[in-house]
C-alpha cells in the first residue's frame, strides 16, 4: 500500500510538471519594453503577465524590464530575432522589413473608431503584420496602441490655415524618413526634414525646424512642452502608431499549445482597457497643452477631415504602395466600410 501511494504521489507531480509542456520548472521570460512603468502599454503588458502567471500557476514569469533596460527598441527586437531577448512590446522598425512602413501610412483611418478597429485581431492589418513579423522569425501577438500622431509646432511661428492643401506654410517639420508620412506634410504645403530625436528640442528651440511629427503628446508635452505653441490635429489623415507585443520563435516553440492560447488571450482580454488609456492619454494630455502650455489646437471640420484623407489617399498610399502592394488597402478600405 505504501509503495502504492508513493507511486499516486511521484505520477501526479510528473503531470503537474509537463502541464506547460516545457515550462516544467517556473521559467522567468524578459519582455522588453521601450516605455515607463507608469505607460499604459507598459501597464497593459504588466497585467497581461500577471495573468500569464496565473493562469500557469507561476510556471510562465513574464518579466517587464522598461526604459530601454535592455537597450533601445532596436537593439532588443534584433535580440528578439536572434532569441536571447524573449519578449517586446515593439515599434515595427521598417529598419528590419520594409513592409512595417504600412502604420506609418497617413489615412489608413478617418476616426477613433476606425483606428480602434483597424488594431483588431480581425483586421487585414493583424493579419499583414503577422506575415512581416514570420519574415522575421518573430512570432506576433497583436498590437497596442502607442498614438494616434499629429503634428506639434513650436511657439511664435506664423501658422496659416493649416488644413489649406497645397498653401504654402513657410514652415519646416521634422517627420521619419518614411516617403508616405513624408507625402501629407509636402503636399499640405510643409517642408520636411530629418532630425535625430535627441535633437528635436534644440531644433525647434534654435529655429532650425518649426514642428515635429513623431511625438506621441505624452512625449511632446514632457520633452517639447516649453518650446510648443500649437498642436494640428489632422483627422483624417492621422498616423495609427502601434506598439505590438512579440516573442521570438525559438520562446514560444518551447510552449505547449495551451501556454500558447493563455498567452494570447491573456493579451486580448488588455486590448479594450489599453485602448481606453491610450486614448484617455491623449485627451488629457490635449487639456494641458491648452490650459498649463497656452497652446492654441487646431481641430478640423468635417470637410476638413474629408480633405485631408483625400490628400493621404492621393498622395500618400501610391508611395506605401511600391513596398506593400495595393491590395492590403483595399482590404482595410473594405473591412473599415470606407469607400
Amino acid at each position: 500500500m505504501k509503495k502504492y501511494s508513493t507511486l499516486i504521489i511521484a505520477l501526479t507531480i510528473v503531470a503537474s510538471t509537463v502541464a506547460f509542456g516545457s515550462t516544467a520548472e517556473a521559467a522567468k521570460y524578459r519582455l522588453a519594453s521601450m516605455y515607463a512603468t507608469d505607460n499604459y502599454v507598459v501597464r497593459a503588458l504588466t497585467r497581461v503577465a500577471d495573468r500569464v502567471r496565473e493562469q500557469t500557476k507561476g510556471e510562465v514569469d513574464i518579466v517587464i524590464y522598461p526604459s530601454d533596460q535592455l537597450g533601445n527598441y532596436e537593439n532588443c527586437y534584433q535580440e528578439v530575432m536572434r532569441g536571447t531577448i524573449d519578449m517586446i512590446g515593439n515599434y515595427p522598425s521598417s529598419r528590419f522589413n520594409k513592409k512595417f512602413e504600412l502604420v506609418s501610412v497617413p489615412g489608413l483611418t478617418v476616426s477613433d473608431e476606425q483606428a480602434k478597429k483597424l488594431l483588431s485581431k480581425d483586421s487585414p492589418m493583424h493579419k499583414f503584420l503577422e506575415k512581416c513579423y514570420d519574415e522575421n522569425g518573430v512570432v506576433y501577438i497583436g498590437s497596442y496602441l502607442d498614438a494616434i500622431m499629429y503634428c506639434n509646432i513650436g511657439k511664435g511661428r506664423n501658422i496659416r490655415d493649416p488644413f489649406a492643401v497645397g498653401d504654402k506654410k513657410g514652415l519646416t517639420v521634422r517627420v521619419v524618413p518614411v516617403a508616405a508620412w513624408r507625402a501629407f506634410y509636402t503636399n499640405m504645403g510643409y517642408s520636411v526634414a530629418t532630425i535625430p530625436w535627441a535633437e528635436i528640442f534644440s531644433s525647434i528651440q534654435t529655429g532650425i525646424i518649426d514642428a515635429d511629427t513623431g511625438m506621441n503628446t505624452e512625449q511632446a508635452v514632457a520633452s517639447l512642452g516649453e518650446v510648443l505653441g500649437a498642436h494640428v490635429q489632422y483627422l483624417g489623415a492621422s498616423v495609427v502608431v502601434v506598439n505590438d507585443f512579440c516573442i521570438s520563435k525559438k520562446t514560444w516553440n518551447k510552449f505547449d499549445d495551451k501556454t500558447k492560447q493563455i498567452i494570447i488571450d491573456a493579451f486580448e482580454a488588455e486590448r479594450e482597457r489599453e485602448w481606453k488609456d491610450a486614448v484617455g492619454a491623449y485627451y488629457r494630455d490635449l487639456e494641458t497643452m491648452k490650459t498649463k502650455l497656452g497652446m492654441k489646437v487646431y481641430t478640423p471640420t468635417a470637410a476638413q477631415v474629408k480633405s485631408n484623407h483625400e490628400v493621404a489617399v492621393k498622395y500618400c498610399w501610391p508611395e506605401a504602395e511600391k513596398i506593400v502592394g495595393k491590395g492590403i488597402f483595399e482590404e482595410i478600405n473594405t473591412f473599415l466600410g470606407n469607400k
